[in-house]
């Protein structure tokens, strides 16, 4: 579920914000990204692998979750 759509708008960069501080949810985030890197389009690529891989490990299908405690750690 996506809440900050609304928050993306066109903002001409010409390198990385500066921000000092990384948002997200750390399993699901790109592991350049957590190690520092300059942030790419590779990095949301690989989230999104993140995000497909924890839906398959964790549902059957629909409405039939599962649990599995090697992943949730």
């Amino acid at each position: 579920f996506l809440i900050d759509l609304d928050l993306g708008i066109k903002e001409t960069r010409r390198e990385a914000s500066g921000a000092r501080g990384k948002t997200g949810t750390r399993a699901l985030m790109a592991i350049g990204a957590l190690l520092g890197e300059q942030h790419s389009f590779m990095h949301d690529l690989e989230s999104i692998l993140w995000v497909l891989f924890r839906t398959c490990i964790h549902y059957n299908g629909l409405n039939q979750k599962r649990v599995i405690p090697q992943f949730d750690k």
